[in-house]
């Protein structure tokens, strides 16, 4: 549904929330129904993977796929999920299973898949708040008709239960999980480069480390042995005030650490890079650097207003003002609309999320105890109709 109005065309739309229980091969069946269902996440769905499709050029045989993808047959494929995503290969089999289709050819397992997004997050330390929570806010900005649009509270056996938006089905964009873990990225800038390094993506590590991870020394651990490739920021941070920010440009990392003793008190990121080892790939940035810069400045210059009596309330209204006095955004047609945005308590490990731009939709409050259930949430996109001026 379109509305109209004098600056923007007002796209309607609707998110899931969705409560996924069960063995992992349970929780791939319960994909797998829902999808049968829903025929407009199912259209998502297929847009997504069209997309994914032509940007890989994948082969039409499996041998060949697998080829690309750099191993020699399904197994070894697989092998390298279990070690690193334990319980995504189950998943993955009930949702195929469900479907009717052949999961060693689904594209759902290239680990090479560039997950794109013109996002910013930041995380603040207890030290610095007025609460002494420890506190994650992200905005996700890019083009509604190819995401998931689905907020999924995740109880699988043998796991965390986390609450965060998936992405591909099966990773995650963001979220917080049980033990105070909240895990989030942002895009780096550069699209279009072939990889020259072969890995998991950014969905896939944030999804390891919120069904893993109890501590921020546990995920970093984790990323460290982790093959990682792509170019994309991953901000995590735990309960007890430890938070990274690392860095990934196709081979490339860097990681910064900070607590309470350390004497940066937060961590933050938008689309480009500013850790010594990976800053010389913002050369190959796609052009969104000064919006980027810009968009990192306010973040700055607001949390240091703030400090040290930082709120909710303070990444709220960073995360809902309309650019340039804050982050939201609403060029949806040139990838650059805010589609949702999410403040994770990693202290009482809850969630407060907007569906839709913030200027044009409210807040909710999400636990991790809600009952299995399947809801939706409308959302408005108001999409500007003059072209995104950066």
């Amino acid at each position: 549904m379109v509305a109209m109005s004098p600056e923007y065309e007002l796209i309607t739309g609707e998110f899931q929330h969705l409560i996924l229980e069960g063995s992992p091969y349970e929780v791939g069946q319960m994909q797998g129904a829902i999808l049968k269902r829903n025929e407009a996440m199912r259209v998502r769905v297929e847009t997504t993977i069209s997309s994914f499709l032509t940007q890989l050029g994948i082969p039409s045989s499996e041998k060949a796929y697998l080829k690309m993808l750099g191993f020699e047959d399904f197994k070894e494929l697989k092998a390298l999920f279990e070690e690193y995503c334990p319980g995504l290969n189950d998943e993955m089999q009930g949702f195929a299973d469900t479907l009717g289709i052949k999961v060693s050819a689904s594209p759902f397992y290239s680990p090479n898949y560039q997950i794109p997004g013109n996002c910013s997050q930041v995380v603040v330390l207890s030290s610095v708040t007025n609460d002494k929570h420890v506190y994650v806010g992200r905005s996700y900005e890019w083009i509604h008709s190819q995401e998931d649009l689905r907020l999924c509270t995740t109880r699988v056996e043998g796991k965390a239960k986390h609450t965060g938006f998936s992405i591909f089905l099966f990773g995650r964009a963001d979220g917080v999980n049980e033990h105070g873990i909240g895990a989030t990225f942002t895009g780096g800038g550069i699209f279009g480069r072939p990889l020259q390094s072969g890995g998991f993506q950014g969905h896939l590590v944030i999804r390891a480390i919120l069904d893993n991870c109890k501590s921020v020394d546990e995920a970093v651990g984790l990323i460290q042995k982790m093959p990682i490739s792509g170019f994309f920021n991953l901000l995590i941070a735990d309960r007890k005030s430890n938070a990274a920010l690392a860095e990934f440009a196709d081979g490339t990392r860097d990681i910064k650490r900070i607590d309470n003793d350390s004497a940066d008190k937060c961590l933050f990121s938008t689309n480009h890079y500013t850790l010594p080892a990976t800053a010389k790939a913002n050369e190959s940035n796609c052009g969104i650097i000064r919006n980027s810069q810009k968009r990192y400045h306010l973040i700055d210059s607001s949390l240091k207003a703030s400090t040290p009596a930082i709120s909710k309330e303070t990444l709220r209204t960073i995360l809902s003002r309309k650019f340039p006095e804050g982050v939201c955004d609403h060029y949806y047609s040139d990838n650059f609309g805010t589609l949702w945005s999410s403040i994770f308590d990693l202290t009482m490990k809850n969630a407060d999320i907007c569906f839709g731009a913030p200027t044009h939709n409210e807040w909710q409050e999400f636990t991790l105890d809600t009952p299995i259930d399947v809801r939706g949430y409308p959302a408005i996109f108001p999409n500007r109709k003059d072209e995104w001026p950066y």
